[in-house]
């Protein structure tokens, strides 16, 4: 409301507010102080105050103030126009003000209780969920609840009556069961244990008011919730359709979905879904990561989650590496979820590695004894072990030695190829020897210095190390060649005439012994037995002759 003073508001000493303006609910206001005060046994209870200049005399007078639950019964039938009374120098110096119209007011005594806080004391500490509190057995929850106005949803601004107590009652239980709690200012709070041998559930009614309302004008109605007692773990299942069989290169969008069978329900709180890559049974470093899944829609007892994972690793995997996924997290009650795919009975779909993994198999060498001078050739195959496609560059260097310095690399050669998944290549490297000793060769994949691959290449030689006598005397220009193929030509001519007139003279003994016996063909054959077989006999004379010499 509005006053105008000519001498200030200071110089009024009391302004006297009549809210109903039948003497029942007086609010007096001390300007020259600024305090607020109320006559004795008034249903009114002042809050604040606070006055603002508008120029001219004149002022802007704001009073809070509350009704308090004593209010008269009155007071609930129509409206209620407010009067102002103003005392100056200990003589009232105004009437009841006739300007207030505009503050006609109507009791509106429409209260109810707002639950602030329902808490599951026993870890771990689960919310309210469509207004039902889920504990297990045993369990301890903590209840804080105010007064608010019901249209406006604001709580109250007094204290409760100090008569007054507020009544809980847990109902369905092996007994009944009345507690107590003494009001805290607009509301109140308390700690209730769930004695497991006194409720069993499934559900209990948790009930609470004020204990007596008897001369108090106000519509409080009590309230009400349930605590469900679930002692029952949530039973987890994946989808035959998820992470079944997956790809390394195919990671980054995974549809995870699942399904949770839980009586109790599972509330608004997310599952937690974890996964991390595992080699030779043992984690590997770096690869463990979660995700929260978010809510679950639920009907009649199944609980559904889905959501699209990135699952790949940071870390390069290798054939053989295993992928385990597991899923935590409680129902309401605080139950932790059982079943294929928690934490001791993990998710292990199939993983199919895909790398390109390209390996030096086998080195030939086609001079076993090289020398100063020669070219070199060297075959190496290449074989692809991977099952992706990929390119890879294949070269071929030598570290050579260099006094008080570090080795000096030379490329010699260097092939860049394509292969295709599991092809295996024929490569040929070429190049001529340059000093003797051992030229410390290596092949090199990827030009990287640590993928090097020695070549056993024999030490090389001196030039000309493999010449004959001959050839280190007369050289092994054409000149030599060229006598050589004289001497190799006259060789060959002495020994073909000698292999001729062997066969003439062989060619002549045949022919004269066959001239040989077509002469002696004609002859007669000589007689069997000559007509005397005895010889004649010597004359006399000239046996006494023999004898005499004798």
């Amino acid at each position: 409301f509005t006053l105008q003073d000519a001498n200030g508001l200071e110089s009024i000493d009391l302004i006297e507010l009549d809210i109903a303006g039948d003497g029942q609910g007086i609010i007096e206001y001390h300007p020259l102080n600024g305090t607020l005060s109320s006559t004795v046994n008034t249903p009114v209870v002042p809050l604040s105050v606070s006055t603002e200049s508008l120029g001219d005399d004149a002022f802007l007078i704001e009073i809070s103030f509350a009704i308090n639950f004593g209010a008269p019964q009155e007071w609930l039938q129509g409206q209620w126009i407010p009067s102002l009374k103003i005392h100056e120098d200990g003589e009232q110096v105004s009437g009841p003000a006739i300007n207030l119209q505009h503050l006609a007011w109507a009791l509106d005594n429409r209260l109810m209780w707002r639950v602030d806080t329902i808490e599951d004391l026993t870890l771990p500490s689960m919310p309210i969920f469509e207004n039902k509190l889920n504990l297990k057995p045993g369990d301890s929850m903590s209840l804080s609840a105010s007064i608010v106005h019901r249209e406006l949803d604001q709580k109250i601004a007094i204290r409760l009556p100090q008569s007054t107590l507020v009544e809980i009652k847990i109902l369905d239980g092996e007994a009944p069961f009345t507690m107590y709690s003494s009001p805290n200012g607009g509301g109140f709070s308390t700690i209730i244990d769930f004695d497991a041998n006194l409720w069993k559930g499934p559900t209990h009614s948790v009930q609470f008011g004020l204990n007596n309302l008897s001369g108090l004008n106000v519509s409080l109605p009590a309230m009400s919730f349930s605590v469900a007692i679930d002692s029952i773990a949530p039973i987890i299942e994946f989808q035959t359709t998820s992470l079944v069989q997956l790809r390394s290169d195919s990671l980054s969008n995974q549809l995870v979905s699942f399904t949770v069978e839980d009586e109790g329900g599972m509330g608004d709180q997310g599952l937690v879904l974890h996964w991390v890559f595992r080699r030779d049974g043992l984690d590997i470093s770096g690869t463990k990561s979660s995700i929260d899944m978010g809510l679950g829609v639920h009907s009649d007892g199944l609980w559904v989650y889905s959501n699209y994972v990135n699952l790949t690793s940071e870390v390069d995997l290798l054939p053989g590496d295993q992928l385990l996924v597991w899923v935590e997290g409680q129902d309401l009650a605080g139950n932790d979820l059982q079943g294929p795919g928690t934490e001791y009975s993990p998710r292990v779909p199939a993983l199919e590695i895909m790398h390109f993994t390209p390996n030096l198999v086998s080195i030939w060498i086609e001079n076993e004894a090289p020398e100063v001078g020669d070219i070199i050739e060297i075959d190496v195959r290449i074989h692809n072990i991977g099952n992706l496609a990929g390119e890879i560059n294949v070269s071929l260097w030598a570290w050579e030695p260099q006094p008080n310095s570090e080795p000096l690399i030379i490329q010699l050669e260097s092939q860049e190829i394509s292969m295709d998944a599991r092809q295996s290549i024929l490569l040929r490297f070429g190049f001529e020897a340059w000093r003797e000793g051992d030229l410390q060769l290596y092949f090199i994949l990827n030009n990287d210095v640590d993928s090097r691959i020695p070549v056993d290449v024999a030490p090389i030689r001196e030039e000309g190390a493999s010449l004959s006598w001959f050839e280190r005397v007369f050289g092994d220009g054409p000149i030599v060649v060229s006598l050589l193929v004289l001497v190799c030509t006259a060789l060959g001519f002495g020994a073909a005439m000698l292999w001729f007139r062997d066969e003439e003279r062989d060619e002549w003994e045949d022919e004269y012994d066959e001239e040989n016996d077509e002469e002696n063909g004609d002859w007669p054959k000589p007689p069997e037995h000559f007509p005397d077989e005895n010889p004649p006999p010597i004359p006399q004379d000239l046996l006494d002759s023999h004898q005499e010499e004798e």
